[in-house]
This record gives structure tokens, sequence and C-alpha cells, in this order.
């Protein structure tokens, strides 16, 4: 399928720099861009920060999330639930 779209100059010096910077083609890389676009799924696309960060921070190691500083702004209840929630 052919598709046909204009974009503005600034876009396409941007589109095109950064097909450059990766050594393809502009079309190439519009095909990568919308072959990525399309195989993300819509729910995973927008997720709430909260999410994101809850996700995080299971990636850190045991031994620093402990050394975090308890934070004063949180009653030890919510603490605790956030360390049970990561342990």
């Amino acid at each position: 399928m052919t598709f046909t779209f204009e974009i503005p100059d600034d876009q396409w010096r941007t589109l095109s720099s950064r097909a450059l910077a990766q050594g393809i083609s502009e079309e190439h890389y519009v095909r990568l861009i919308l072959s990525h676009d399309l195989s993300v799924s819509p729910a995973t696309r927008r997720r709430h920060i909260s999410d994101v960060i809850r996700e995080n921070m299971l990636a850190v190691p045991r031994d620093v999330l402990t050394a975090f500083p308890a934070d004063l702004s949180v009653d030890d209840t919510d603490s605790t639930r956030f360390r049970e929630c990561v342990s």
C-alpha cells in the first residue's frame, strides 16, 4: 500500500536527521515508527505514572531499597505497605 501525506518542514528535518543518525532512509524510519506504534497495544501505551513508578521500583535491589531514607511525610503504615508490596 502506498500512503502519501505532508508534514511541516521542521518535522521533516527532524525525521530526516533521526533517520540519518540511524543510517537508514527516511522511508525506512517512518516504517519503523509505524511498526512500533501499531505493535504496542493501547492498554500499554498510556499507563498511570504510579504504575510506572511501582514497576520501576520492583527492579531496585533490596539492599538499595532498604537504604532509602524514610519519607517523613508518609505515615509508617503506608511505608510498610509499600515495602510489603515490593517484597
